[in-house]
């Protein structure tokens, strides 16, 4: 007899990985000899239908930057622009970006269990560890966030509730939401944010092993399973472009102006140290 989420109100998503973390426990027993069989290995599972992802274009994403209130709007650039996962954008802190050569470090991420948020948690994967290239744009916009609404310590998140103190998943019902309607926009979350940095990337023609790099995704083949049809249904040239645009300035060392501009940081930082 199989497993019916349906019955329960559980997605299919979230019924499979129930039935894995159970099979996992019940294979350690069995190494432990405690029990000779695992009852789950067998367990018919439901079917995930995997839908294409909602994705913005940047022209979207502006949009909603705009209906966005001042304090969440930076929120919203790294998500669509740096590719961050909700847990790593609610746990970031300041010294996690780095200005001068415009990127953010994902080192640590926020877990919500129980109606606590901890904080400083180990990424998901080894892959989720990282340095994301962001637009010079993108990174003057950060810089004026954190001189508004972020406290000047090394360790300050970037991101708090109004009261302060760490944000919880309600803030995508409670601020997210609302802003995405008054930018005439459905259905997007803030994972959906996440979706269209890694959309923009593959659809303006960006290297898809760097692209899976800086979205912290676990393979190379993950990434062109789930977004490789964007490389041949590409967008509007005038789209198109303008996101390759910003998508080559995401590129390090890709071209001579990116060598120049990383000599001219090397002398910047020694006339700092000197």
């Amino acid at each position: 007899m199989g497993v019916n989420s349906s019955e329960f109100g559980l997605s299919a998503a979230t019924t499979r990985k129930a039935v894995f973390a159970l099979r996992q426990c019940l294979a350690a027993a069995i190494a432990d000899e405690r029990i000779k069989i695992n009852p789950a290995s067998a367990v018919p599972l439901p079917t995930e239908r995997q839908r294409p992802p909602r994705y913005l274009s940047q022209s979207e994403v502006e949009r909603l930057v705009d209906k966005m209130p001042r304090q969440y709007r930076a929120l919203v650039l790294v998500g669509a622009y740096a590719g961050l996962r909700w847990g790593e954008a609610a746990g970031l802190r300041r010294r996690d970006i780095d200005m001068l050569r415009s990127r953010i470090h994902v080192t640590s991420t926020a877990v919500q269990l129980r109606g606590r948020v901890t904080l400083d948690n180990v990424p998901k994967t080894t892959r989720s560890k990282r340095s994301v290239p962001v637009a010079r744009s993108v990174m003057r916009r950060l810089e004026q966030h954190l001189s508004e609404f972020v406290d000047p310590t090394a360790d300050a998140l970037v991101f708090t509730a109004p009261a302060g103190g760490p944000l919880f998943r309600s803030w995508g019902r409670a601020v997210l939401r609302p802003a995405v309607l008054r930018a005439g926009l459905d259905d997007i979350t803030f994972h959906g944010l996440r979706h269209s940095f890694v959309a923009i990337m593959v659809a303006a023609g960006c290297n898809v092993r760097e692209v899976s790099e800086w979205a912290g995704h676990n393979s190379v083949a993950f990434t062109l399973t789930r977004y490789g049809g964007l490389r041949t249904a590409p967008m509007p040239r005038s789209t198109a472009l303008t996101h390759f645009s910003t998508a080559r300035s995401l590129e390090p060392y890709r071209t001579a102006i990116r060598l120049i501009t990383t000599q001219v940081e090397v002398i910047t930082g020694l006339v700092l140290v000197v």
